[in-house]
């Protein structure tokens, strides 16, 4: 499911969707992809919709493992709406693994499989005392007959209460008794009506590891974690545990490097900069002496100049920044210019803690 606007990751998403963005030295969908072929799936199928044709070039552009179709919207339908259409275009005719476009998860996705048997689609749950409920939708659930009782806003007062995962098992007939056409949420419209006919089922899933990197701060730490890991860099020459830097880096004299970090083509980091923790620097950047970056993305070809503080942040690609610039907490959109005399930006509602 990719075909919403991501408008939490805005600006980095404002010309791509989610699902398309660099996440160390992959893209989501290259990971996703990644974690599902050892099920060896007949077809993997994109519901698209916003910046669908950046999506479609990019699939088009490349040979996959699997079949890789995909979906446009003509305009926002809704989860379920998505899957609507898939039936109308013939890409949905039987039981399928459905799941949200910008998860990053080490399942194993057998525990879902293994509900197949259900009468009614079932919905991975995750503990939310282990992965910080309040902030997701959670679900009341029976774990005597497994069945979902109720859905419920994010709440900090739902003790015990299970989080939406957002992995599905769901077949084409689950859907028979809502409008075929229009918009419609899975979250909102279906299954909450199926709970109440007793036709809606939870998994208890317990992954390695569970992410929606919808926001900022949590693609940051999906950011840390794929390069703690290695997922994706098994090309990329690893200097010490958590450093990958690829060939053609030029690392100035006295640099620091504090993993996780990952150094791409072409980058050229000034002498006595402070490289961590957690920085990707990607293909073509130019940063400047004395910097000093952590927790961040940088974008292909962004500039940064001397003596910068950068924390917490996203830069995207060929964006500018002057000489002695103080940047915390801030997503920067492609192309951007920052003057050496800005300083101390920091992006709105905080999230800094």
């Amino acid at each position: 499911m990719a075909g919403g606007e991501g408008r939490r990751l805005r600006p980095l998403t404002r010309e791509r969707p989610k699902i398309q963005l660099m996440l160390g030295a992959k893209t989501v969908f290259e990971h996703i992809l990644t974690a599902l072929l050892p099920m060896a799936p007949e077809r993997v199928h994109l519901c698209l919709g916003c910046h669908a044709k950046a999506m479609l070039r990019y699939i088009h552009s490349r040979h996959w493992p699997v079949l890789v179709t995909c979906q446009v919207e003509p305009e926002p339908l809704g989860t379920a709406g998505a899957l609507q259409l898939a039936k109308l275009q013939g890409y949905w005719n039987t039981q399928a693994l459905v799941m949200n476009g910008d998860l990053l998860t080490e399942l194993d996705y057998e525990t879902i499989l293994a509900q197949s048997t259900k009468d009614g689609p079932v919905v991975s749950l995750i503990s939310a005392a282990d992965y910080g409920g309040t902030d997701f939708g959670q679900v009341g659930w029976d774990e005597a007959t497994g069945k979902i009782l109720e859905f419920f806003e994010k709440d900090r007062t739902k003790a015990g209460a299970w989080v939406n995962a957002g992995i599905y098992l769901v077949s084409p007939q689950d859907l028979a008794g809502f409008p075929l056409r229009g918009t419609l949420s899975l979250e909102h419209d279906v299954f909450p009506e199926l709970a109440k006919a007793g036709h809606l089922f939870g998994a208890e899933i317990r992954p390695e590891y569970w992410l929606d990197l919808g926001v900022p701060w949590r693609w940051l730490a999906g950011q840390a974690w794929i390069i703690n890991k290695g997922r994706g860099l098994q090309d990329i020459p690893k200097i010490e545990e958590g450093v990958y830097i690829e060939d053609g880096v030029v690392l100035g004299k006295g640099c620091r490097l504090f993993p996780p970090v990952l150094l791409r083509k072409g980058s050229r980091v000034g002498d006595a900069s402070v490289i961590g923790p957690n920085v990707v620097i990607d293909e073509g950047c130019l940063v400047g002496r004395e910097a000093h970056l952590s927790e961040l993305y940088l974008g292909k070809e962004a500039r940064v100049g001397q003596r910068c503080r950068i924390r917490r942040s996203l830069v995207d690609q060929h964006s500018v920044i002057g000489d002695e610039v103080t940047l915390e907490c801030i997503s920067i959109a492609a192309g951007s210019r920052i003057s050496s005399e800005s300083n101390s930006w920091q992006l709105e509602g905080g999230g800094c803690e």
